[in-house]
């Protein structure tokens, strides 16, 4: 007995897990030939969720030497009462503890999203310095060590 198995078909497939260790496949619905059966409406696009706050976490390690990681948040702007994906100059600037400027780690037009930038403080002197993320009228200022 020959097997023969049409063209163009789309199946829609519902995947569910378990925490017992296995998953359960059910078709939910195809389109054979251009004749749809059952529900072939794919779910679960989920829109993407934009940060609403502007943060600068603590570096990571701290106290480091001699590379270190900060991260960042730019959010999605608020102009006139409507949340938008606006893009807006980010500077994120490295100062010693008398405010004298080391490093310029970010000096660029960015969109809001989540950002992981890494500090190789090479050449520096052991000591307290400050990071500073600015982002339009805002900023956020923290601290962290060189140890060498």
């Amino acid at each position: 007995m020959e097997q023969s198995f049409a063209q163009d078909i789309g199946l829609v497939w519902q995947l569910e897990e378990f925490d017992f260790g296995y998953a359960v496949n059910d078709l939910l619905g195809c389109v054979i030939d251009g004749e749809v059966f059952g529900d072939t409406t794919v779910v679960g696009i989920e829109e993407e969720i934009l940060p609403e706050e502007l943060s600068l976490t603590q570096n990571y390690p701290n106290p480091f030497n001699p590379t270190t990681t900060i991260e960042y948040t730019i959010p999605n702007v608020i102009a006139g009462g409507a949340k938008q994906s606006q893009q807006m100059n980010v500077t994120l600037k490295v100062y010693d503890i008398i405010g004298r400027e080391t490093a310029v780690l970010v000096d660029e037009i960015q969109s809001p999203g989540n950002y992981k930038i890494s500090f190789n403080a090479e050449g520096l002197s052991s000591g307290v310095y400050l990071y500073r993320l600015t982002f339009g009228p805002n900023s956020i200022t923290k601290k962290m060590i060189l140890l060498r």
